[in-house]
């Protein structure tokens, strides 16, 4: 967030190339990659600054840290997806139940790799994924609830998960 609140981002994800040698803004360049590469060494420890100093650029120390650390979380996303498949309402109150399931929901959500799609790309698979959802909170109700549920799952068309908390 302090980057981009400062107009530095682009130094870490290489948006803003190093200019040719010569090139009048070649000095100013080195300058602002030098802040954001203090900035970011100055946010680790000790132990970790001698790992990363054969980094010369701000983009390099981001590369290494990202290679070194953005791993899949395996025994995280089968918990959180384990949780999801086995819960239930039971002595909860609606409200607590559908916070528990958006929770999970977020949790492994901030786990799925980034895209790159456009909206327009992306959409029809949202739109896909979002009755899953609604789908997921009904199974989870308990049985006095089966009339609404009935009455949800004929509905046409099918809610978003919101609309069927309400």
């Amino acid at each position: 967030m302090a980057l981009h609140g400062k107009n530095k981002y682009e130094f870490v994800d290489g948006l803003i190339p190093e200019p040719t040698l010569g090139h009048s803004t070649h000095a100013l360049w080195h300058r602002n990659d030098n802040i954001v590469s203090s900035w970011l060494l100055n946010s680790l420890s000790k132990e970790m600054q001698v790992n990363i100093l054969h980094c010369s650029f701000a983009k390099a120390i981001c590369d290494d840290l990202k290679e070194r650390f953005e791993q899949r979380n395996g025994p995280l996303i089968f918990q959180l997806k384990h949780e999801l498949i086995t819960l239930q309402q039971g002595s909860m109150s609606i409200s607590s139940f559908y916070s528990k399931l958006r929770s999970l929901w977020e949790s492994l959500s901030e786990l799925k790799p980034s895209h790159s799609c456009s909206y327009e790309g992306i959409k029809p698979w949202c739109d896909f994924e979002q009755p899953k959802y609604a789908m997921q909170f009904l199974m989870g109700l308990n049985k006095s609830f089966s009339t609404i549920r009935g009455q949800i799952l004929s509905m046409d068309p099918f809610p978003s998960v919101t609309e069927v908390f309400a």
